[in-house]
């Protein structure tokens, strides 16, 4: 498989760990290249390709999250990804927003817009 090939989905994979910077739940959690690549069957050596080169273009960063729940005992550290600000100047940022912000208006209070002012200044 040719490099083009496996970045051909380079945009996917980084809406994708927009889409996960925005979610209310989860957003501290990094995005691991093997969740990209089920999320959106790919291989895995192809989810490591646009990762290594997302990061190379400053839009994504490794990072690591340790859960400690309420009796103090860590669980192992889940690595992975994390967007960059430059992240929030791409399409990818803001399919991802609307989506979420879409949701979150059905869902709570507030209209889409709204909830993209806040997207846009906490992620």
């Amino acid at each position: 498989m040719s490099k083009k090939n496996v970045l051909e989905r380079i945009d996917d994979v980084l809406e994708l760990v927009c889409a996960q910077a925005l979610d209310m739940w989860d957003s501290e959690v990094p995005v691991s290249c093997t969740y990209v690549a089920k999320q959106l069957g790919i291989s895995l050596y192809a989810a490591r390709t646009c990762m290594h080169k997302l990061a190379e273009d400053g839009y994504v960063v490794k990072d690591s999250y340790v859960y400690v729940p309420d009796d103090d005992f860590p669980s192992a550290p889940y690595n992975g990804w994390h967007m960059t600000p430059k992240a929030k100047e791409t399409d990818a940022f803001q399919k991802a927003s609307l989506r979420e912000a879409q949701l979150c208006a059905k869902c709570f209070e507030g209209t889409v817009e709204e909830w993209m002012n806040i997207h846009r200044k906490y992620s």
